[in-house]
């Protein structure tokens, strides 16, 4: 495919307004989409759609294959005749006079407004939305119904268009269908963990399985039912896209989780036992962001092994993604040159205890702690000391085939990888992900095949000051190459407003390499209207005056509560503007102002902005983003 001169929205499916908890495939992502036609925006970027883990996050997913049932359109399978209006008042909606909080002790981010009265209409649309997302609450509400559709298509009540192709869904999905059923099954049964479930199970004994398998045939066609209805929904979610010339974004992470069907099913892949624990864990080191290091918590491949098969669970696996989106960006595309290896909590560390007594923090801790309080916590006391002795010793290195890679770093599958995948996958519809510490190789790796990079703003401004003598802030972002997808955020970053805001609120003491004075000096640069970001448009723009720029205020976020569809149809007009401006402008050399960065720094959407604390997966946000075409 080809992919011209654009721009779009990030924005998790999750995150969507419409229902309560979370988002959905149904009326409020094809609101979206018809949002993003109007602004005449063409791409919609989400976070992957795999089933989540325990903490809620999709990069250590429990199948690379499956979807999140939880994304299912309860509406759509009313239509169907699966469910009744009254199944979708009793997921929604509270009894009369009953409050949020005594109906669902358990649902610690609902609403604590007074009471929810049932509304005449039984439209989960009107329903009033947490700023939050609780899973648990999530899925409880879901479950029932869930259940209900289930047991009227096995009685042939209804669900016509699922069964029309239902056959043909088991014969493209057998290669991770049974498995992963089983493995939810036998999840259900006997715990999250595999490493913990009975000797057979954990070790895939052929008799235990097949026995489990025939006596709970019902729940497996269950689980099979859930991923049809989820293939047959999102599959319709991208005609509807396709209709509005609106393109799907997808995301692609580069490791699964441990407790995952994957690493169950075929662990000869994984660095992984017979029980289930880990031989060597995936993560990066120590760096500005994490004084620790981050350990990942999912096991590396056996790359080896991988070259022995062509690749096949990583071709099947990026066709299956391809089914599902016209552009997919590679999660971590340093990892496919070179990836750094932790031991596992499988294997001992300095011969005596296990390592999982010394493990560094794992993600799932880290995120619990306040991003900017680590931040100072790292730049103060011995942590600060131990970087400052660290970068003053050289790198000890070892070679792999005559190239050197730095201790602790391996090098990974490189040519061999790519050359398989795009063997069966066009080239033109994957963006590598190459945020981090970019070597010659990756870099060469990346512009071997001319894929696309990513460029984002906040990133771009380490080290910009303002000059003593010329008053003056260099623009980090004439720095911009072309074949790129410009960003105003990513998924673990805030959006530019929070950004700037903690910049200013905290200045020095959590990035000492920031000047907020030369930010906004380069800000100014656009105050045109033509190049002035449109989130300082809709909020106070920084002052022109030097004396009073270091007090400059930060414009306010919008309210997260829902807006009114004048404020979408003036919202979607200067987007729309916007873009079409954007994407007539050529791309030339001359980046004095690059016109890639005329869209991407301002938020697509002003509609769906939140706080600037909220920067989890979790969150509900969008974000805007521009992609430049390939150099001829």
């Amino acid at each position: 495919m080809s992919v011209r001169r654009s721009s779009g929205a990030l924005a998790p499916l999750f995150s969507l307004p419409g229902v309560r908890d979370v988002g959905s495939l149904g009326r409020g992502a094809r609101r979206f989409v018809d949002f993003l036609a109007d602004s005449g925006q063409r791409w919609w970027q989400s976070l992957p759609v795999n089933p989540i883990d325990r903490f809620g996050s999709p990069y250590a997913g429990r199948s690379a294959f499956a979807g999140e049932t939880l994304y299912l359109d309860l509406e759509d399978l009313r239509d169907e005749g699966l469910l009744d209006d009254a199944d979708l008042a009793a997921a929604w909606f509270l009894p009369d006079a009953q409050s949020c909080d005594a109906a669902f002790p358990n649902c610690a981010n609902s609403p604590n407004s007074g009471n929810f009265a049932l509304p005449p209409s039984s439209t989960p649309q009107t329903d009033a939305r947490s700023e939050r997302i609780n899973y648990r609450s999530a899925f409880e509400r879901r479950r029932p119904c869930w259940r209900k559709a289930f047991e009227r298509y096995r009685d042939g009540i209804g669900g016509a268009k699922f069964r029309a192709l239902e056959k043909h869904f088991r014969y493209e999905n057998k290669f991770w269908l049974d498995d992963y059923v089983l493995f939810a099954a036998l999840s259900e049964e006997f715990g999250y963990a595999w490493r913990d479930w009975p000797v057979e199970f954990r070790r895939r004994d052929a008799a235990a399985l097949a026995e489990f398998a025939e006596k709970r045939a019902d729940e497996l066609d269950y689980l099979r039912f859930l991923q049809l209805v989820f293939d047959v929904q999102w599959n319709e979610l991208r005609s509807y896209c396709a209709e509005r010339n609106v393109g799907l974004f997808g995301d692609v992470p580069i490791y699964v989780g441990k407790n995952s069907a994957d690493v169950w099913a075929f662990r000869d892949l994984f660095q992984v036992d017979l029980e289930g624990r880990t031989i060597r864990e995936a993560g990066v080191p120590a760096d500005d962001f994490n004084p620790e290091g981050q350990r990942w918590n999912s096991p590396l491949y056996r790359w080896e092994r991988h070259r022995e098969t062509d690749f096949d669970w990583w071709r099947r696996r990026m066709k299956k993604t391809l089914s599902r989106f016209d552009l997919v960006r590679l999660d971590h595309f340093i990892g496919f040159y070179n990836f750094y290896s932790f031991p596992g909590d499988g294997v001992p560390e300095n011969g005596d205890e296990p390592s999982v007594k010394n493990q560094t923090k794992t993600v799932a801790s880290t995120q619990k702690e306040n991003f900017v309080a680590r931040l100072i916590k790292m730049l103060t006391g011995q942590s600060k000391k131990n970087q400052i002795s660290a970068k003053k010793q050289p790198k000890k290195q070892h070679f792999v085939d005559g190239v050197a890679y730095e201790d602790g770093w391996e090098p990974g599958p490189q040519k061999a990888f790519f050359d398989a995948i795009f063997a069966d996958c066009p080239r033109e519809a994957f963006i590598a992900e190459d945020l981090g510490v970019m070597n010659a190789g990756v870099c060469a790796l990346r512009d071997r095949y001319r894929l696309p990079g990513m460029q984002v703003f906040q990133f771009s401004f380490d080290d910009v000051k303002i000059d003593a003598e010329t008053c003056v802030a260099p623009n980090p972002l004439e720095k911009w190459s072309e074949n790129y997808v410009a960003y105003t955020g990513t998924h673990d970053a805030a959006p530019i407003l929070g950004w700037l805001a903690d910049v200013e609120k905290y200045g020095g003491d959590a990035w000492p390499s920031l000047d907020f004075a030369g930010i906004v000096d380069v800000l100014e640069r656009y105050r045109r209207p033509d190049d002035v970001p449109a989130a300082i448009l809709d909020g106070d723009a920084p002052p022109k005056s030097r004396q009073t720029r270091r007090k400059a205020p930060i414009p306010p976020n919008l309210p997260t509560r829902r807006p009114r569809r004048s404020a979408f149809r003036s919202v979607a007009s200067r987007c729309r503007n916007k873009s079409r401006r954007f994407e007539r402008r050529r791309c030339g050399r001359s980046l004095s102002r690059p016109a890639v960065w005329r869209f991407s720094r301002f938020r697509t959407s002003s509609a769906f902005r939140t706080t600037p604390a909220s920067t989890s997966p979790a969150s509900r946000t969008a974000t805007g983003l521009g992609v430049s075409p390939t150099p001829r």
